[in-house]
């Protein structure tokens, strides 16, 4: 089983190694699900390859971050299927939406380079100007 993410961070196709196997694809999902409080999908548009080995998804995400954060973005999911089970998934999504969202995943603020914990420190100053955040 493979789970690879071919489109991150500053947009190359190398940056992120693929999950191999159950336990390195259920660590990925784990480590995405600490990220969001909600996750659905919707508009949902499925095509099956001629012999149903490769599906192809199209569909909108609708989450809310850990942080009540509304985040949208859109997505092709790539299904191999062998003997009725995955064996390969490909994602790919909007990486500036990725980007905008969760800067601090990715150690960059998007808006102008500075370091993640800058732009966390201006996002909790925007939601709340009388509180302080302070970044462990």
């Amino acid at each position: 089983q493979t789970c690879a993410l071919p489109i991150l961070s500053v947009g190359g196709g190398e940056d992120e190694e693929p999950a191999h196997g159950r336990a390195a694809f259920g660590s990925r999902l784990g480590a995405i699900s600490e990220l969001m409080r909600s996750a659905g999908f919707t508009d949902r548009r499925i095509t099956a390859s001629a012999d149903n080995a490769t599906a192809f998804v199209q569909t909108r995400g609708d989450f809310v971050t850990a942080d009540g954060r509304p985040y949208r973005n859109v997505y092709v999911f790539r299904f191999d299927w062998r003997d009725g089970k995955i064996v390969s998934w490909e994602e790919y999504a909007n990486p500036i939406t990725i980007l905008r969202t969760f800067p601090e995943v990715y150690g960059i603020c998007w808006t102008d380079s500075r370091p993640a914990d800058d732009c966390l420190q201006d996002r909790f100053a925007a939601a709340d100007p009388g509180q302080s955040a302070v970044l462990t």
